[in-house]
């Protein structure tokens, strides 16, 4: 930033590491004595120009406009407008609407095309009025510079970054991820297109139009129409009907008793029994838990807990303790 400071006799403008003396410039000559407040103003001109472009980043694009005014721009309208003008436009290009610097830079990419057809001697074509070397090598020397000034200005910005959506794969497999079941809800959906670059995800392609967004509002009934209300939550199905969300459960219930039951649906106390006494001396001097008994024979652990504490109950019934007998005796 630019600052002008007053200090009793003496006025400063400031800029960063710059300090101009404006009173000692003036005390140099008796010349300057009356003009003193144009000095100043001029100064402060200067540095506020300086403060608001750039510094001297903002001199070098005044330099840079200048030269554009002065030799590019009659150089273009000799050798380039009989084709590229406003009305002709060969090509698709129109060099015409270029008529200063800040229009000039809304269009980087068409001047990254003409420094690389100069360069080629591709432009102009060959039967038109051709530039000298002096000539051609102002016009690439000057975009060239105009090219990197820009890219200075612009360092560290990466434009504009514009919201899409999520193309079909993405929006798949994130309601999958929420749901837990892939349900497919963009089976009905648009293939997505691939823009210039190749990719499926390029921004300037997941455009949605009306017809994708019915697409969207029915995915998203279809998805509701699998969620299955628990008492304390939901969960999603596979099926969108309710009986085979009761079908479900009762396998998962199945599942989990065929562990642990026999084809009959019984216990087989038999296999507990075993377990019991072949774990006996080490279930007393509790070297190993029922829980790791119960795992490495591949038994439920509260029946093996509850049979246990039958077994060793001291305080059992009569029936009770003629089994407790007959199990010891084994």
């Amino acid at each position: 930033m630019s600052t002008l400071v007053v200090q009793r006799d003496r006025v400063v403008t400031e800029r960063n590491d710059i300090r101009v003396d404006v009173t000692a410039i003036q005390k140099c000559s008796p010349l300057l004595s009356f003009s003193r407040h144009l000095l100043i103003a001029r100064v402060f001109v200067l540095f506020s120009l300086m403060s608001f472009t750039g510094g001297l980043s903002s001199l070098k694009a005044v330099e840079l406009g200048v030269v554009f005014a002065d030799k590019v721009r009659p150089l273009l309208a000799t050798y380039c407008l009989e084709c590229h003008s406003t009305k002709v436009q060969k090509a698709g290009f129109d060099i015409e609407q270029f008529s200063s610097l800040d229009e000039v830079r809304t269009g980087l990419e068409s001047w990254q095309e003409i420094v690389e057809m100069l360069d080629n001697k591709e432009m102009p074509p060959k039967g038109k009025l051709q530039p000298t070397i002096e000539e051609r090598r102002l016009l690439t020397d000057w975009i060239d510079e105009f090219l990197r000034e820009e890219a200075d200005r612009h360092a560290g910005d990466p434009g504009p970054v514009a919201v899409r959506r999520l193309n079909n794969a993405e929006y798949r497999y994130t309601v999958r991820d929420l749901t837990g079941v892939d349900l497919q809800p963009t089976r009905e959906f648009p293939a997505d297109g691939a823009a210039g670059e190749g990719f499926l995800n390029a921004t300037d392609s997941l455009a949605i139009s009306p017809g994708l967004m019915n697409k969207y509002l029915d995915a998203s009934k279809m998805i509701a129409a699998h969620a299955v209300f628990l008492p304390d939550s939901f969960r999603f199905s596979e099926s969108a009907f309710q009986e085979d969300w009761v079908n479900e459960v009762l396998d998962e219930i199945l599942k989990l008793y065929a562990r642990h039951l026999t084809e009959l649906g019984e216990i087989p106390l038999e296999r507990y029994l075993l377990a019991t006494m072949t774990h006996f001396e080490e279930l007393v001097a509790e070297n190993i838990s029922l829980a790791q008994v119960a795992e490495r024979e591949n038994l439920s652990a509260k029946y093996l807990v509850s049979l246990w504490q039958l077994l060793t109950d001291d305080g059992a019934s009569v029936v009770v303790q003629e089994i407790q007998t007959d199990w010891k005796a084994c």
